[in-house]
């Protein structure tokens, strides 16, 4: 029995099915899930919280050499605070109607279009050579990204009891919280590396 066969038993025992799994099945069910499914999510998860925080980064990054962000899209404080906040605008937007389009579809298709299009995106972000194109790609970040943590909340909720999916939402979310700590280290090996490149 595969994973899809399995899922899909499970799906009919939790709503009420004539010939709902044993215990033991649906732990094993579960285990699997546990296993193959939810470390990926939590994973993926910390890096989008990477980029959503790592324009904070970015604002300090090269300041002390005279060339940071700011400075070189010739960035104002009013500029870069819509910079930072227009990503927030969108996400909130889209966040309901992307969890309703991902019930519409599969969740495999609609998570995985969350991550290709916020991937693309922030490949954009890399090439940005001035404020509007900054603005542009923060906002299409913000839309591309709505929606994955009320759709990975709704798709594990096929599987766990309300009193079994707690500590697998605890464990996902954590991996966001830390997003912050593992950001700065990255952009600080990554700055620090392109200094020593730049110098030699």
């Amino acid at each position: 029995m595969d994973l899809a066969e399995e899922t899909s038993d499970s799906e009919k025992a939790s709503r009420g099915s004539d010939t709902p799994l044993s215990d033991e099945e649906l732990r094993k069910v579960q285990r699997r899930i546990d296993i193959r499914i939810i470390p990926w999510l939590c994973i993926t998860y910390l890096v989008m919280r990477i980029d959503i925080n790592n324009i904070s980064n970015a604002a300090i990054i090269n300041i002390e050499q005279g060339h940071g962000i700011k400075k070189q899209l010739h960035l104002s404080t009013q500029d870069w605070n819509w910079v930072v906040s227009c990503f927030f605008y969108p996400y909130a937007a889209f966040e309901p109607v992307s969890t309703l389009l991902m019930k519409r579809t599969t969740p495999s298709f609609w998570i995985g279009r969350i991550m290709i299009t916020w991937g693309i995106v922030v490949m954009c972000i890399a090439s940005v050579q001035n404020y509007g194109g900054l603005i542009t790609c923060r906002v299409l970040l913000g839309a591309a990204e709505a929606g994955y943590y009320p759709c990975v909340i709704y798709y594990l909720a096929f599987w766990f009891r309300p009193e079994e999916l707690a500590l697998r939402v605890a464990a996902f979310y954590s991996f966001g919280q830390v997003s912050g700590f593992v950001g700065g280290f990255l952009a600080f090996a990554i700055s620090t590396n392109l200094l020593r490149f730049a110098n030699r």
